[in-house]
């Protein structure tokens, strides 16, 4: 079984190339991907079972995308496979590995895990280059 932080890292660096974040670096832009996530599990029916939740996240995640893209830059086949590999490593690794499939636990631990995704994803912004020819 990985590691919650090894698997918030990965999830992070999916999150980062795939693009799938708003239009800006601010905090709400860079959780969009988790917070649709967290919104469908807290608020689901019984009936719904984790591969209707996965479907529906990864379109729902879509959508957000393509309503946010600039007309010229409209989302592609890249930013899809980057919204399924990144839902996808969620349900698997998180919910079903690391929390073996218990919801409860899951969302009890819901704000440790924003706040450390945010972390890992701020670390994959590029810093500033430094001229040192000086």
């Amino acid at each position: 079984m990985s590691k919650l932080s090894e698997v918030l890292q990965r999830l992070a660096e999916i999150a980062w190339a795939g693009g799938l974040r708003g239009r800006s670096l601010k905090k709400n832009s860079l959780m969009a991907p988790l917070d649709e996530i967290f919104k469908k599990l807290g608020h689901h029916s019984e009936a719904a079972d984790v591969e209707t939740l996965r479907a529906a996240i990864i379109e729902d995640i879509f959508e957000h995308l393509e309503r946010i893209a600039d007309f010229q830059y409209r989302p592609g086949q890249k930013k899809w496979e980057a919204t399924q590999a990144f839902v996808n490593g969620f349900f698997d690794d998180v919910y079903g590995g690391v929390y073996g499939g218990k919801l409860q636990k899951l969302l009890a631990d819901e704000k440790l895990l924003r706040s450390a995704y945010l972390f890992y994803v701020r670390e994959q912004i590029p810093g500033k280059k430094v001229d040192d020819t000086a």
